[in-house]
């Protein structure tokens, strides 16, 4: 009886180290993923509670009370974008590969102080500036600790504050301008020293109630006819032209209409080809553009790069900027991992380890 007893409280110790001093955990499974590749690095979205069983807040004790790990046991990075106990909380979550059977897991319920970088669930995968718009006024910190925060600009920039709707995609969003008369932008300081060069992916999300006259999405150009930078011009609500360093543009249209609506907007530079996606899908065939280039100028979002004209009244929301020409796959999960409440399924709460303060006695 005595080896028994010892056995089974040994086997409950083991349980609580590998498990540090948490005692509860959920499985995530990103089933809702249709790609045919593996996603190395992807920032995937938990919403919580979601449809989970039991699930209560009161179990956390504060979000650093909260740890993600992969599948063989090994923490992976997460940021807490949104915590709220009497609702919904987001939370990105750096997934080692994303498949359509990864699991992952939340362990919560205790502590046990383990290290967490929320600025690595964006570095490892090559994102130079990602921009959650969640701050409630003033400047747009940059998730991925580079340092590019983005100041609101223009007559608009006194009073740019957060999207007053509901329906934001991520959070909150962040409203550029009023009407014609308060021009508003976000100005985000050149990043040139990462050599990002003609090949890298600009996203976002994007509601417009006004386009004035030719506005830009996103821009590094002070004109069009500039020989340098890049940029994204919208021609209506529903058609756009992208333009590499030159004033040759591609045109896409059959755009669906952000006029008052969220569009989840992605556009890959690699070298002179363009491709541009709408909602995770491809808007037409790639065109041809003069190859954007570097040239120290700030990157300007719902206008050209310093801010003089063609600006966008609305909102945006999740701005991104990657250091990598991304794939249909990526595109399309990155719209999904928002979008869609089944990406992401979860398993039921397990009870894991022991309790805190666990004695083991020995008869």
């Amino acid at each position: 009886m005595r080896k028994l007893l010892l056995s089974a409280s040994l086997c409950a110790l083991c349980a609580a180290f590998a498990h540090g001093a948490f005692t509860k955990r959920i499985a995530f499974t990103t089933s809702g993923y249709d790609g045919d590749s593996a996603l190395a690095n992807f920032p995937v979205l938990v919403k919580l509670p979601g449809t989970i069983q039991g699930f209560d807040y009161a179990d956390f004790g504060g979000t650093q009370n909260l740890v993600f790990k992969d599948s063989e046991g090994s923490v992976i990075p997460h940021e807490v974008d949104t915590w709220d106990t009497s609702g919904t909380s987001l939370v990105w979550v750096r997934v080692p590969s994303v498949t359509k059977t990864t699991v992952f897991h939340m362990y919560y319920c205790g502590s046990d102080n383990t290290a967490n970088t929320p600025a690595a669930v964006w570095t490892a995968a090559n994102y130079v500036g990602v921009w959650h718009m969640d701050e409630a006024s003033g400047q747009i910190a940059d998730a991925t600790g580079h340092g590019l925060t983005a100041t609101p600009a223009g007559t608009y920039a006194a009073s740019s504050a957060r999207y007053t709707g509901t329906d934001a995609p991520i959070g909150h969003a962040r409203q550029t301008g009023g009407n014609a008369n308060t021009k508003g932008y976000l100005s985000i300081p050149s990043y040139d020293s990462f050599n990002v060069g003609n090949t890298f992916t600009m996203s976002g999300w994007v509601r417009a109630t006004g386009l004035g006259s030719s506005p830009r999405l996103f821009s590094r150009k002070q004109g069009y006819k500039d020989t340098n930078g890049w940029e994204i011009e919208m021609s209506t609500f529903t058609s756009l032209k992208a333009r590499g360093a030159n004033k040759d543009s591609y045109v896409v249209s059959q755009i669906p209409t952000f006029q008052t609506k969220w569009v989840h907007m992605a556009f890959v530079f690699n070298g002179g080809v363009l491709t541009a996606y709408a909602n995770g899908e491809p808007l037409s065939s790639t065109g041809s553009i003069t190859a954007a280039t570097d040239n120290n100028l700030p990157l300007s979002i719902g206008s050209d790069s310093d801010g003089s004209e063609a600006h966008i009244q609305g909102a945006f929301d999740e701005c991104r900027l990657l250091d990598a020409v991304a794939s249909a796959d990526w595109i399309a999960a990155e719209y999904a991992t928002v979008a869609s409440d089944t990406f992401v399924t979860a398993g039921d709460i397990e009870d894991v380890g022991a309790k805190p303060g666990m004695a083991i006695f020995v008869r």
